[in-house]
């Protein structure tokens, strides 16, 4: 009798997937914007999603497809940033528990995959008046976006129960990506801005 138990549980969890129970089909993504007070636009394969004013949350179906955030300030250029699918950190333990059944479960669902949990958007002018100004500029907002990331990554880490480290950590990580995707992002826009008039 208890094999059989077993046999039905071991059953269960293949069917249900491993990644689909742990990560669930959809995630939050939170969007910060320097500065603050952007309206993003948020959309997968052109298809809206959601709209939210910066810094803010929302919640988005698990898809292997990218999304795309359209980031508008008034009186800065609109900034675009993708936010990449990636292979979630369930997935391999799912190999392992639920089998082939599991990870085709998860495929399915979406829950193979997941978003960074936080984008940086980064808006600039266009011009300034000199080199030091532009250098000052962008110097600051590389500083803000540092601060803000590593604020992230200690309030991951120290809201994050014994028993969930290792995916906390797996998120901190994200955050820290998503900290060297926005400061060479920084970096671009600073090489591409004009000086003088």
């Amino acid at each position: 009798m208890k094999t059989r138990i077993i046999a039905i549980a071991g059953m269960a969890l293949a069917v249900t997937g491993c990644a689909t129970v742990i990560a669930g089909t959809s995630q939050d993504i939170r969007i910060v914007s320097d500065p603050p007070g952007a309206e993003c636009r948020v959309t997968r394969d052109e298809v809206a999603l959601a709209v939210v004013t910066t810094p803010g949350t929302v919640n988005v179906p698990r898809s292997k497809r990218d999304i795309t955030t359209v980031c508008r300030k008034e009186g800065l250029a609109d900034t675009t940033a993708t936010i990449p699918s990636t292979l979630h950190g369930g997935t391999v333990g799912n190999v392992i528990a639920g089998g082939i059944i599991g990870v085709a479960v998860d495929a399915a669902s979406g829950a193979n995959n997941e978003y960074r949990r936080v984008t940086f958007v980064a808006f600039a002018p266009e011009s300034f008046a000199s080199t030091d100004e532009r250098d000052r500029y962008f110097a600051e907002m590389s500083s803000r976006v540092s601060i803000t990331a590593d604020a992230e990554v200690k309030r991951v880490m120290d809201s994050c129960p014994q028993s969930k480290r290792e995916f906390c950590t797996i998120e901190a990580n994200g955050v820290k990506e998503a900290r060297q995707s926005a400061l060479e992002s920084i970096e671009q826009k600073k090489a591409s801005a004009r000086v003088g008039k």
